[in-house]
C-alpha cells in the first residue's frame, strides 16, 4: 500500500462549478512523478522531493508515492510499446515519467482523467481508454451528438475556440525556442470549468507554440529575466507555467496530420513548476468579462 498523503488542506481554486444544467464540473489538477509499480488498473507514483521551497500546499505530495487509479474513462497518451495494436496501461513500465491529471490529486487513491507517459509519449496523443479492445486511431466511445469529441486530433478549431478570450494558466514542457517561438507540449490547463475544462483536457500532451516578444515577463526565482537571459533560460528550459491567450485560429499552423497547433501568445512564463500544480486561480481579466475562480483556504 502506498504512503498516504498527510492531511494538509490544500489553497486550491473551487473544484466544482455549477453549470447551469445544476451539475458539477471539477477543475483538474496535475501530479508528475515516476511509476514505482503497475498493476491492472492501477499505478504507483512516486513524486519526487520539491528541489526548491515551494507553498506550503505542495509539500505534502512531495516525496510521497501516490496509488492512481485508472478506469475505463481514463485517457491513456503513450506510445503502443508492447506492439499490441492497442493502447493499454500494460504499456506503461516502471521507471517511466508521467503526468496525471485529476480531479483531487490529495485523494486515496487519485483517480485519474488523464494520463500520459513522458516516457513513451506518441507524436500524437491518443485518446484511447484503458479498455484493451480500441483499434489504434479510433475512439473508444462514440461522441455524443450535437458535442465535439473529447480526442485532441478531434477536438479542432471548434471547441479551441470555446477557450478563446479568456486568460489561460497552462502548464506545458518546452521543446523547443527560436526566436522568441518556444513549442511545448500542454501537460494542463487550470482554472477552467464545465465544457471548457473538457476541452483543456482533451489538450494533454498535444504540441503547442508560445509566442514569445519583450512584453513578456519570464520570471525565475522571483526574478523577472532580462531578454538575454531570457532567450539563454528558454532555450534549455524544461517544466514551465506559462500565462496568456489564444490567438486567432487563422494564425495558427498545422502538424503532420493536418490538426490545428494552439498558439499562446505568453505575458508571462515562469521558469521551473513544480512536480505537483494545483490549479491556482488566474487574476481577473477585465477584457475577459469574468472573476478568478474561487479559493479555498482551510
Amino acid at each position: 500500500m502506498a504512503a498516504t498523503v498527510a492531511p494538509t488542506t490544500p489553497a486550491l481554486a473551487d473544484g466544482h462549478h455549477h453549470g447551469r444544467g445544476g451539475g458539477d464540473a471539477p477543475a483538474l489538477q496535475t501530479v508528475a512523478g515516476t511509476v514505482s509499480a503497475v498493476s491492472p488498473g492501477a499505478l504507483q507514483v512516486q513524486i519526487p522531493a520539491a528541489g526548491r521551497p515551494g507553498p506550503e500546499r505542495l509539500a505534502s505530495l512531495s516525496g510521497v508515492t501516490i496509488d492512481v487509479s485508472v478506469t475505463p474513462r481514463t485517457r491513456l497518451w503513450v506510445t503502443d510499446v508492447d506492439g499490441d495494436g492497442s493502447v493499454t496501461l500494460a504499456d506503461v513500465a516502471v521507471g517511466d515519467q508521467v503526468i496525471i491529471s485529476t480531479a483531487d490529486a490529495f485523494a486515496d487513491p487519485v483517480v485519474a482523467a488523464v494520463v500520459l507517459d513522458r516516457t513513451h509519449q506518441p507524436p500524437t496523443p491518443s485518446d484511447h481508454h484503458d479498455d484493451g479492445d480500441a483499434t489504434p486511431g479510433t475512439p473508444a466511445t462514440a461522441a455524443t451528438p450535437g458535442t465535439d469529441p473529447a480526442g485532441p486530433s478531434r477536438a479542432g478549431a471548434r471547441a479551441l475556440r470555446r477557450l478563446l478570450h479568456r486568460t489561460l494558466r497552462a502548464h506545458v514542457h518546452a521543446t523547443g525556442y527560436a526566436s522568441g517561438d518556444l513549442t511545448v507540449t500542454l501537460t494542463s490547463l487550470d482554472g477552467l470549468h464545465g465544457r471548457p475544462a473538457a476541452t483543456g483536457a482533451a489538450l494533454a500532451g498535444r504540441a503547442a507554440r508560445v509566442l514569445v516578444d519583450d512584453r513578456t515577463a519570464v520570471v525565475a526565482g522571483g526574478v523577472v529575466l532580462t531578454a538575454a537571459a531570457r532567450d539563454a533560460a528558454l532555450a534549455s528550459a524544461g517544466d514551465l507555467t506559462v500565462v496568456g491567450r489564444l490567438t486567432a485560429p487563422s494564425t495558427w499552423p498545422t502538424d503532420a496530420t493536418g490538426a490545428p497547433v494552439p498558439t499562446l501568445r505568453a505575458r508571462r512564463i515562469v521558469l521551473g513548476t513544480a512536480a505537483v500544480t494545483p490549479a491556482d486561480p488566474v487574476p481577473a481579466d477585465p477584457a475577459a468579462g469574468s472573476d478568478p475562480p474561487p479559493v479555498i483556504t482551510n
